[in-house]
């Protein structure tokens, strides 16, 4: 992908039909990017290089997608919130995110969690969500010392000793499990 002056060369696919109105020669106005506070992804394999272009984007929301180049998602570094849902990531995992400045909370839904131990020690961290994620244990969970709310929905811990140890929460959910050693 290359910048063109003020336009920006989008990949085929998603990219060129979600901003078709203002596609011409297959690139955008920058600003068009610029403008973006919020993107919504779903159902597709994409490419994230557009979102390195996307300096006013707070939140990206992700369902169902192939991610490609997720390594862009970081040059957006305004992005405060991020979800994902049954998401993959190509060549890549979550450890990316440990480059992402702002990001304070991380929502992880039916997916694979491969990386996401890597960002225990990320001071802007502080709202962390997970259900029914694999690739990830209450034992990295445990290292998340620096969150203020944890939500945890089938994850088949049991053993949740470790929230003693977590001393910054100010919130804690818990649903869909069940728990051993309440003493």
């Amino acid at each position: 992908m290359k910048k063109q002056g003020k336009r920006i060369l989008l990949p085929e696919g998603f990219w060129r039909e979600k901003y078709k109105k203002h596609l011409q020669n297959g690139s955008v106005p920058e600003t068009v990017l610029l403008d973006e506070t919020k993107i919504w992804l779903e159902d597709k394999t994409i490419s994230c290089e557009p979102i390195q272009y996307m300096k006013n984007l707070k939140e990206m929301i992700v369902h169902n997608c192939a991610l490609e180049e997720f390594h862009c998602v970081c040059e957006a570094e305004n992005i405060r919130r991020m979800t994902f849902v049954d998401t993959t990531f190509d060549k890549e995992d979550l450890s990316v995110l440990t480059h992402s400045p702002n990001l304070k909370q991380l929502s992880l839904n039916c997916m694979s969690a491969k990386g996401a131990e890597k960002l225990y020690n990320k001071d802007s961290l502080k709202i962390f969500s997970i259900r029914a994620v694999s690739d990830f244990s209450y034992r990295e969970l445990q290292k998340f010392q620096k969150l203020t709310i944890l939500e945890v929905a089938d994850m088949n811990f049991h053993d949740y000793t470790f929230l003693t140890m977590m001393e910054k929460l100010t919130s804690l959910e818990i649903r869909e499990e069940g728990i051993r050693n309440l003493d």
